[in-house]
């Protein structure tokens, strides 16, 4: 996962890959940035993702529809869990994708 750490304390996650958006879809912080992601979850801190970050997309085309459906469900259920759609605030000014 490639985390950033933002001025104010909120964390905008750059790059994660398919193990770590299952861990954190689960709420099983295994590693240490998935730990940082749910300590920050967890103290009420803003946590945003970039429209490029998962990894699964990079699959859209090439995955069993099944699985990858899988993957957009486990994305689903980090924004249930408080993650947010990153805005240009979070990235510093840049433009999101969506």
């Amino acid at each position: 996962m490639r985390l950033e750490e933002r001025p104010n304390g909120n964390l905008l996650i750059r790059r994660i890959m398919v193990e770590e958006l299952a861990l954190l879809s689960l709420c099983l912080p295994l590693t240490p940035d998935c730990k940082r992601v749910m300590d920050a979850l967890l103290a009420g801190r803003r946590v945003a993702i970039t429209a490029d970050a998962p990894e699964h997309k990079q699959y859209r085309r090439t995955a069993p529809r099944a699985v990858y459906q899988k993957f957009v469900a486990m994305e689903r259920e980090l924004h249930a869990l408080g993650v947010v759609r990153a805005t240009a605030a979070d990235m510093g000014g840049e433009a999101p994708c969506w």
